[in-house]
């Protein structure tokens, strides 16, 4: 394939906020929690509850789910941007407890959409066909929870659809943030060339939300295993009464 040459190319750093990206997966979780347990109830055989030992399987496998969130966004590298392997860099952060996939190799608008929101899809799909088609209640709350994972994605995704077609797009190697690069010759309005400046100050928001003592961490860390909480207990409510 034809390697792209960035002689000549400016890029403008796109960052995504990382409060409302918090507060986006918990609503994804919620919804998209309520959206699989309904479809369950609604239309999957009637089976028993789960046995303690499913809810812990669960656990175990959702650890392994999130894994594959990321190696379906190499997968969707390889396939949809024509990237090679030597291209997908894999990692993580495990104070942010956040994984990670990016890749070295820019790539086209559309092809990066596609990237981006590959493994919302699949989540998407396999949560519905999971609801439908199996009784047991404690796979459509895990997909669900799963769900809460693209959050970052589908902002991404939507900053990226408002950009010009002709850009081109390239990971940023680290954070929830992305690179427009366009021809210096041909830039867009309002286009601001990336700064070291400005890449000191996301490495700086990275690290705020690494600090074990952060107020607004703990917060939102709270609300995510209260509505955790709520969510198993209406759902064991929801079973007992619908038996």
């Amino acid at each position: 394939m034809t390697q792209i040459n960035l002689d000549g190319y400016k890029r403008q750093l796109h960052t995504i906020n990382m409060k409302k990206m918090i507060i986006f997966s918990l609503i994804l979780m919620v919804i998209g929690t309520a959206f699989f347990v309904g479809l369950s109830l609604l239309f999957a055989p009637k089976i028993s509850s789960p046995v303690w030992w499913m809810w812990l399987a669960a656990v175990v496998v959702m650890f392994f789910l999130f894994f594959l969130h990321e190696i379906l966004h190499a997968f969707s590298f390889i396939v949809f941007g024509k990237a090679k392997t030597k291209d997908i860099k894999f990692g993580g952060n495990i104070q942010q407890g956040m994984l990670y996939c990016t890749c070295v190799k820019p790539l086209k608008k559309g092809a990066y959409i596609i990237t981006i929101l590959f493994p919302f899809i699949v989540t998407l799909l396999g949560g519905i066909a999971v609801s439908l088609f199996q009784g047991y209640i404690v796979w459509p709350i895990v997909t669900g929870i799963l769900l809460s994972g693209c959050a970052g994605d589908i902002m991404m995704a939507y900053k990226v659809s408002k950009l010009r077609k002709n850009s081109l797009m390239l990971d940023h190697p680290t954070a929830p943030a992305y690179y427009e690069l366009c021809p210096a010759d041909n830039l867009p309005d309002g286009f601001i060339e990336a700064t070291p400046e400005q890449e000191a100050s996301l490495d700086k928001e990275i690290k705020q939300y690494q600090t074990a003592n952060s107020k607004t961490n703990r917060i939102l860390g709270l609300i995510l295993l209260g509505l955790f909480c709520i969510l198993i207990i209406a759902t064991v409510v929801i079973l007992i009464l619908h038996k």
